[in-house]
């Protein structure tokens, strides 16, 4: 159907809008600025009255001042998504290329904003913000980026499902883990900051992954400091030798073996 005239209550199979700019227009009430709800459109522009339409399909609202939009949904020429607040900053944006969920602060979709993210792959977006692989959050404690990612990841060479913590201004040399490398089994890993660092950790695995009755822990450590208050009196064989290495596998069946392991650092002569 062509029609070049002010349009009846038609009903018609087929519409066709010709040009890199053919649009629709849809208005709440009269022609006028603020007034635009929805655009769908070949490229970017301007309405008769002021309204500023983006490329693709936008809904929501426009500023009667300004003819901006304001909060909306808008989806571009590429398919990818765009959901902007009440300024008009885009909060959360979907990459169709990349299949990435990018949520952003409320001062919008620029370099430093990433607060959150859902990618089935690792990447930079548009301003240059880094994303991991998985479900992540993003913060700056101390000045640098970090990713806290829940998922799929690597320790130490081995796949391991869990939460990892990733330095993105001053990578790690193995990222702080805590998870499980399989069933039966979880790990507390400080990673290594350096080629130059030794991790420290804990692993818990239970009796049919380690062997051992009522399952095993092992801690990994080159001291152990601080104060451990458990009331309980000693009862219990240590298992394993003396820790001369500081570095102790007991086998885990009441607190009482804690208890042992630490009379056995102080007989050693290793205090806080």
């Amino acid at each position: 159907m062509t029609n070049q005239g002010a349009w009846t209550n038609q009903i018609v199979s087929q519409v066709i809008i010709v040009g890199t700019a053919g649009q629709i227009l849809v208005y709440s009430g009269s022609v006028a600025k603020g007034n635009l709800i929805a655009s769908l459109s070949g490229a970017s522009g301007t309405d008769s009255v002021g309204n500023n339409y983006g490329q693709g399909f936008n809904v929501g609202v426009w500023s009667a001042s300004t003819g901006n939009q304001l909060q909306h949904f808008g989806i571009d020429n590429n398919g990818k998504v765009y959901i902007a607040n009440s300024t008009g900053a885009t909060v959360d944006f979907i990459d169709s290329t990349t299949g990435a969920i990018l949520v952003y602060n409320s001062s919008g979709q620029s370099l430093g904003n990433l607060i959150a993210s859902l990618s089935p792959v690792a990447g930079t977006d548009g301003p240059g913000n880094s994303y991991v692989e998985g479900a992540a959050a993003y913060a700056s404690p101390s000045g640098d980026n970090i990713a806290v990612q829940i998922g799929e990841g690597s320790f130490f060479g081995s796949p391991a499902a869990g939460l990892f913590t990733h330095d993105l201004t001053s990578p790690a040399t193995a990222d702080p883990f805590v998870g499980s490398l399989a069933k039966g089994d979880v790990v507390i890993s400080t990673g290594q900051s350096t080629g130059l660092a030794t991790a420290a950790g804990i692993q818990c695995s239970d009796s049919v992954v380690s062997g051992v009755t009522n399952g095993n822990i092992q801690l990994v450590a080159g001291t152990i400091t601080g104060t451990i208050n458990v009331p309980q009196t000693p009862t219990q064989t240590l298992q394993g030798s003396a820790p001369a290495a500081y570095s102790q596998s007991f086998t885990q069946g009441t607190v009482n073996r804690v208890n042992t392991l630490i009379n056995q650092l102080a007989a050693a002569g290793i205090t806080a």
